[in-house]
């Protein structure tokens, strides 16, 4: 869950924030509605960004070179931008692993019989809990306005301005090329600085809390966790 990504610290220093800025940009299902997370209204303070579906070359994946699900600007919004958030065309492909379930795609029976079809399965890693909603919020971490509201650091937006949106780890040069796995790989690394003490040249690139990833999987870790009563879920 949070363990697998954050420092113990992180959730009250910046992880909370990022999730209620999250909480903040939708309405719940109402209460009796049936669907997963229902819950009663709440005032809402959403992001100003254009959310469009689109392919472009910014689409293309900037490690691999495949294609990319979503891409969302990370650079702050003015009075002559506003920042977009733009759903490639294979975030729409029927079978695409990432995005073809939502949360209500199969039932939480707990325990379920082997033949059963339930999300609580036993023995399941974390590609079997994809869900589209987890693209939705690892975009939603790059965007200036929900680092600025989780407090986390600036750093150059790569066109002559500032931003406080999250990054990516699993671009880097020397990290898996899966956001998920990556996301874990960063939170080992920095383990591994702390009870190490290892000098600074040996340090990630960036701390937990910059990468867009960590939100997105611990808050899947947490909801599949809580719904079928798992100690764990293994990465991939």
């Amino acid at each position: 869950m949070f363990s697998n990504y954050f420092q113990p610290y992180d959730y009250v220093t910046g992880v909370e924030a990022m999730l209620d800025a999250f909480g903040q940009q939708w309405q719940p299902p109402a209460p009796g509605s049936g669907q997963s997370g229902e819950d009663s209204p709440i005032i809402l303070s959403r992001f100003n960004i254009h959310i469009t579906c689109e392919d472009s070359d910014s689409c293309a994946h900037p490690k691999s070179g495949t294609k990319s699900l979503a891409v969302t600007d990370s650079d702050a919004a003015n009075s002559s931008f506003v920042p977009k958030m733009r759903f490639c065309p294979q975030f729409f492909v029927k079978n695409e692993p990432h995005t073809k379930n939502n949360l209500d795609s199969l039932p939480y029976i707990q325990n379920p019989r082997r033949r059963q079809s339930s999300w609580c399965k036993p023995g399941r890693e974390f590609r079997d809990f994809e869900v589209a909603g987890i693209t939705v919020l690892h975009e939603l971490s790059h965007l200036n306005e929900a680092g600025r509201r989780a407090n986390l650091e600036s750093r150059d937006d790569g066109h002559g301005g500032q931003t406080q949106g999250s990054e990516d780890i699993y671009v880097q040069i020397d990290y898996v090329d899966d956001p998920q796995a990556a996301a874990r790989q960063l939170h080992n690394r920095w383990l591994d600085v702390f009870n190490k003490n290892l000098p600074r040249d040996q340090w990630p690139p960036f701390i937990e809390m910059q990468n867009a990833e960590s939100y997105a999987a611990s808050v899947a870790e947490w909801w599949f966790m809580s719904k079928c009563n798992f100690d764990s879920i293994e990465g991939n």
